[in-house]
């Protein structure tokens, strides 16, 4: 599936422990994340929250 481009979650107990994700995701969620960090505005829980919610179309 990751191979195919899309992400495998593993959980346990309901809790992520684990996410395999395609190599070209990988370089982008690391670019982003360093680019917030550098800036000092970023929020790693709220990005991946937020990136969760589109991904899985879960609304408030």
């Amino acid at each position: 599936m990751v191979i195919n481009g899309s992400e495998v979650i593993v959980t346990k107990n309901g809790k992520e422990i684990e996410r395999f994700i395609p190599k070209d995701a990988a370089v982008s969620y690391l670019t982003d994340s360093l680019t917030g960090i550098l800036k000092n505005n970023y929020d790693l829980d709220k990005e991946r929250k937020e990136r969760l919610d589109e991904k899985y179309e879960i609304a408030d």
